[in-house]
């Protein structure tokens, strides 16, 4: 039964490090600048769909025969190019679309660094099992781009437990709803067969019950008609893992004792207890002893203590054998410790590492909880550095993050950390350091950060700026994913305000409606464009996958405005509404509208609040009351329909109409985590159809024509 236990244990974990390690390979990939230079349109579009070939090939060969292959969509499901392991090619995004794969919408909601596996599938390409896993890709400025994607060989998960079976053994993994997942021995079954090596003795199918259960444990059960063992163990899952499995391993009893009888096992007894009574009297106290030392200090090493060292000191072979363990010891330590090194620290700037960052917050985090004091944090991109590669080559943009990595190093205290988040962007952790001294220390970088000069490709030198945003427990966030994300969008603020900059996450327009609510009426009244966008990037922020929504809206207005020759003050106060239009929804609560299915009556009748909510907080606003009917109407429907009071025809407000079809329009051609988006023409009919009931039917075939006039399509939501 021991044995038994072995083999189920080491089998399970076979099977989390091919889960952990295809997790670690795709989110090592998706930090890699080939995916956030394509996503983000920098650079060559040719040169990219190379560079992310050859990176999603990559990800394939770090595990030959487990990943069959591997994709990179867009923020709408577009593919961009994807590989399989055998001679893949890669697909431009408009061949395939994989907005309604459910594991495509389940990656949309996760954060950056988390992995989503899906459930098992057939593959349309090979037409074997696979299961899809996933990661959402950001670009280098912290903004959602698409997802990274791989699809993994459902027979791999048998191939990692193949080398423990023996003949006699039947091994098989299920889920929680007793479909089979993989086997080795006894009658095939199917992949995701719900017979399970069918058995009516009832002892089996308890075992099965606790299986689906998700309990672990040893029973002695009838199965084939003969007595036997099962002995299983549930399977450890990620957080986002769907796939919850259980492990098991059968052995019949006949097999277990096979040819060993009571007369066998007497004299089998009574030859090795005298042969062990020979050797004890042989060897004695001296090799017994410093054998147990090892025996001691083996177990020790093996468990992880690998200071370990024996205390021999002979001359004869045992010595020698003591000597030779010290010595491999104190190698597997040295290799050990730097291996420690170097998994923490990044290779390039001599910083931490990402992985090694995140552990150093949350400790901080949690020693400052304790303590009741504060912390900041920064997070640091540097201006334009696209421009750096492309102009100096991308030897010239290492060299300048190793400077800057060495420079920052230089700059902190002893209790500071500093590590290196990802691409061209840096985080500095400060304990003990208020908001205000951080923003002092935040400024002082920047501005020598700005005067340091860079010398590339030996002769010329440059000079580079970043932007900082700074984020501090507890006044901001209180654990810290949500510090990471404070400090992100202050980031945001910062290069939105046209960089080199440090902005303090308490003081953008995003906190103070978090946080003092009652300071946004005075904050409305000084009615300056800067406000309105910032509005705009708060109301946005809390909805990550519309993200450009309002850019994109604001550009169909203004075409909209230009073919039905409106003036210039009616073009700004388009814009504006455009810009603030869903100002109201920043006091929905946000899972109502992050929720992924269908709204119930309750949760619509917040949601239709909305609008009168933006006009309730920009009432006192002189200066763009010609504004607020655009916003307070923008949901009526051409028939009367629609809300808040049911107008219909030209009782509806022209810019309202106007603002309604833009709104629509870059809502459904974009995707979102409760439907999938739709093409250019299929949104084209939903608005004729809907012509003459939601929108009016002479400003639908205006935009219509004025879509069906450009070379390229100019108002989808960006990519």
């Amino acid at each position: 039964m021991k044995q038994q236990e072995l083999e189920v244990t080491s089998a399970m974990r076979n099977i989390v490090i091919l889960f952990m390690n295809s997790g670690l390979n795709l989110r090592l990939s998706a930090e890699k600048t080939s995916f956030a230079d394509f996503s983000g349109n920098y650079g060559n579009k040719d040169r990219s769909y190379i560079d992310i070939g050859e990176s999603l090939l990559g990800i394939i060969i770090a595990l030959p025969g487990v990943i069959e292959s591997a994709g990179l969509t867009d923020n709408n499901g577009n593919i961009i190019s994807y590989m399989y392991s055998v001679g893949g090619v890669s697909i431009k995004g408009e061949d395939q679309d994989l907005s309604d794969k459910e594991f495509f919408r389940k990656t949309l909601l996760l954060k950056e660094g988390d992995i989503y596996y899906g459930t098992p599938e057939i593959s349309l390409a090979t037409q074997k099992w696979i299961i899809p896993g996933a990661t959402p890709v950001f670009d280098r400025g912290g903004i959602f781009r698409g997802i990274l994607y791989i699809q993994i060989y459902l027979d791999s998960i048998a191939r990692v437990i193949g080398h423990i079976a023996h003949t006699e053994d039947i091994i098989f993994i299920i889920d929680k709803n007793g479909q089979m997942i993989a086997q080795l021995g006894g009658k095939p079954v199917e992949p995701l067969s719900l017979t399970i090596l069918q058995d009516s003795h009832p002892s089996y199918n308890n075992a099965i019950k606790d299986m689906k259960a998700g309990d672990s444990g040893i029973m002695q059960i009838f199965f084939n008609n003969k007595p036997s063992w099962i002995t299983y163990k549930n399977i450890p899952a990620d957080v986002n893992n769907q796939n919850i499995w259980n492990i098991a391993v059968i052995t019949s009893e006949e097999a277990i004792y096979a040819g060993v009888n009571a007369r066998k096992y007497l004299v089998m007894v009574f030859l090795i207890s005298s042969v062990l009574l020979v050797i004890a009297g042989l060897l004695g106290w001296r090799i017994a002893r410093p054998i147990k030392e090892l025996t001691s200090k083996s177990t020790a090493m093996s468990n992880g203590e690998l200071a370990s060292r024996v205390n021999i000191q002979r001359q004869d072979e045992i010595g020698q054998l003591a000597h030779a363990f010290n010595k491999m010891a104190a190698s597997i330590q040295e290799s050990h410790n730097e291996l420690v090194r170097l998994s923490s620290v990044d290779g390039l700037t001599g910083l931490y590492n990402h992985r090694e960052f995140q552990k150093r917050l949350e400790a901080e985090i949690n020693r400052a909880s304790r303590h009741g004091s504060t912390l900041s944090l920064l997070l640091i991109d540097i201006d334009y550095f696209k421009k750096v590669n492309d102009t100096y080559g991308h030897q010239s943009g290492d060299e300048v993050l190793h400077i800057l990595g060495d420079f920052i190093l230089k700059k902190i205290r002893i209790s500071d950390f500093a590590a290196r988040y990802g691409g061209e962007e840096f985080s500095i952790i400060l304990p003990e350091t208020t908001s205000s001294n951080a923003f002092i220390f935040s400024e002082r970088l920047r501005k020598e950060i700005n005067l340091l000069a860079t010398t590339v490709l030996g002769k010329e030198t440059i000079n580079i700026t970043v932007s900082i945003g700074i984020a501090t427990f507890p006044e901001d966030a209180s654990k810290r994913e949500w510090l990471i994300k404070a400090a992100d969008q202050a980031l945001y603020f910062a290069k939105q305000k046209g960089r080199n900059k440090s902005i303090l996450y308490g003081e953008t327009i995003k906190a103070v409606f978090e946080k003092k609510p009652y300071e946004v009426q005075a904050l409305l009244e000084k009615a300056e464009d800067w406000i309105f966008k910032d509005i705009a990037t708060s109301v946005e922020a809390r909805l990550p996958y519309r993200r450009g929504h309002y850019e994109a809206v604001c550009k169909t207005v203004q075409q909209i405005a230009q073919e039905f020759h409106l003036s210039d003050n009616e073009k700004r106060t388009l814009r504006i509404a455009a810009m603030i239009s869903d100002i109201g929804a920043l006091h929905i609560p946000a899972e109502t509208l992050l929720k992924p299915g269908p709204l119930n009556e309750e949760e619509w009748k917040v949601v239709k609040t909305h609008p009168e909510l933006s006009v309730k907080l920009l009432s006192n606003v002189l200066n763009i009351q010609d504004v607020l009917p655009a916003i307070q109407f923008h949901h009526e429907h051409y028939d009367g329909s629609g809300y808040p009071s049911g107008l219909k025809g030209d009782e509806i407000p022209l810019l309202a109409r106007i603002l309604s079809i833009a709104d629509a329009y870059h809502a459904m051609t974009s995707v979102s985590p409760y439907r999938r988006k739709l093409s250019r023409e299929e949104t084209i009919n939903e608005l004729r159809f809907d012509s003459g009931k939601k929108y009016d039917p002479r400003i639908v075939e205006v935009f219509i024509e004025t879509l069906y006039s450009q070379e390229k399509e100019l108002f989808d939501y960006p990519a």
